[in-house]
């Protein structure tokens, strides 16, 4: 029963994380990176502080206990992932909500399997590893199906392209570009896991909530909010480089209630993905299964939404079908890799 609990939180999370870029398909008229970085306040900013202010009792209390190193690793694990964080929202402004989820997140499975528990758990895994054992072959068929979902869609957005650059035909990504786009999920794809390595870190300072009587299944606010400060800190100093021009623009936007309303409402979506997150891992009890199941009910919600917001509108109905084995071969792929996580 715990383990179905479990499932349903992070489908929950991977639910929501699927949708808040929805409203970025809709922007007209204002600069993506003005939405970009409302929607990071909203959700690295504002909703964390509220969240934890609301579930974590004695709250201060917690904060003068928790070693000033400690906060520190915390929130540069935070800027780190928070590279990744900008670049898969990049991704999918160039490539679309379904192929650059899908081609970003994939790399996220291979970066996760192969730098990740070096990391964490000090494990090298070299090549000559994959064959030693049942659960290294294991291993090498789930990065064998990863790497063959990501070249089918690979494939795929080459065609996506030469679909957009040679039709006039109604085209639901206007800023799509294939190479900015596969740059940004490798990009994210490196960066992103180090949500692994903050969530990790910010466990003793979920032990200080529990032992002050917090629920356990709101332990987990104060570390997140704190990797949510350091993802915004990264976020806000792009924001600044890239527009230390016009930075006087995000005033009137900030004054307008329909903004507001609408990328508060994504900055929602994209907050509950930690919150119900922290929860879903209080049943599994598993890093790597929490993170896999994470990633799976993104990719399945982003395709979903990407489907009825007919992005693929102009691709063959051959081409379509690729598209279908490509999503069905990574999901499989990453079963695979986190079944292999947790032996």
């Amino acid at each position: 029963m715990d383990t179905l609990l479990g499932i349903i939180l992070h489908f929950g999370g991977g639910f929501a994380a699927g949708s808040y870029y929805l409203p970025f398909t809709k922007l007209r008229g204002k600069a993506w990176e003005d939405a970009w970085i409302f929607y990071g306040f909203c959700t690295w900013i504002i909703l964390p502080i509220v969240a934890t202010m609301l579930t974590v009792p004695s709250l201060i209390g917690i904060f003068q206990r928790i070693p000033i190193s400690l906060i520190i690793k915390v929130l540069a694990s935070g800027m780190i992932w928070g590279v990744g964080a900008l670049n898969f929202g990049l991704a999918l402004r160039h490539l679309g909500m379904a192929l650059g989820t899908v081609l970003a997140l994939g790399v996220c499975v291979l970066t996760t399997n192969f730098l990740f528990p070096s990391i964490l758990e000090h494990q090298i895994i070299g090549f000559c590893r994959l064959f030693e054992n049942t659960t290294a072959l294991i291993r090498l068929v789930g990065i064998i199906l990863a790497m063959l979902g990501l070249s089918i869609y690979g494939y795929m957005g080459v065609n996506k392209a030469w679909a957009f650059y040679s039709r006039t035909s109604y085209f639901p990504t206007p800023e799509f570009s294939l190479k900015k786009g596969l740059i940004s999920a490798l990009i994210f794809g490196f960066f992103m896991p180090f949500m692994l390595v903050g969530v990790e870190l910010s466990k003793p300072i979920s032990d200080m909530a529990l032992l002050a009587h917090s629920n356990k299944f709101f332990a987990h606010n104060i570390g997140f909010m704190l990797l949510c400060m350091g993802g915004f800190m990264t976020n806000f100093c792009w924001y600044l480089v890239k527009n230390r021009k016009s930075i006087k623009r995000i005033v009137p936007i900030a004054i307008d209630s329909r903004y507001v309303i609408t990328y508060g409402l994504a900055g929602l979506c994209g907050y509950l993905q930690f919150f119900f997150y922290g929860m879903g891992e209080v049943y599994l009890q598993h890093l790597y299964q929490s993170w896999m199941l994470n990633l799976i009910f993104i990719m399945l919600t982003v395709n979903f939404w990407s489907y009825l917001l007919g992005e693929w509108v102009s691709i063959s109905q051959s081409i379509f079908s690729w598209y279908v084995i490509g999503l069905l071969i990574t999901l499989t792929a990453v079963v695979i890799l986190s079944t292999v996580l947790m032996i």
